[in-house]
């Protein structure tokens, strides 16, 4: 199935999105526990590379899902942009508990 941009109502192009962001956070988050349950299991500290790995997994978790969904290049792009939205969104909104006391 080839989508192209033009032929694509904003309700689809919207759950297009929301799906590619919302497999996205799933499959970095289920990683992210492992890399902490990993961690504490053998009592080391978070690997200097753990978190440009986790937004790199997003951004092709993203694309793999968009690929998969809308079958076509575009699929992909708004899949990547969805998987990349997502790590800023969820870097802002953690920020932003920290900040008010919250993550303590």
């Amino acid at each position: 199935m080839n989508l192209l941009i033009e032929s694509i109502p904003w309700d689809r192009a919207l759950m297009l999105i929301s799906v590619c962001a919302l497999s996205a956070y799933a499959g970095t988050e289920v990683v992210r526990q492992l890399l902490m349950g990993w961690a504490a299991h053998t009592g080391t500290k978070k690997p200097w590379w753990r978190a440009a790995a986790l937004k790199s997994l997003s951004v092709v978790l993203g694309g793999v899902a968009g690929s998969v969904i809308g079958g076509s290049v575009f699929g992909l792009i708004v899949g990547v942009g969805s998987g990349g939205i997502t790590t800023s969104v969820v870097s802002a909104i953690k920020a932003r508990i920290k900040g008010a006391g919250g993550g303590q």
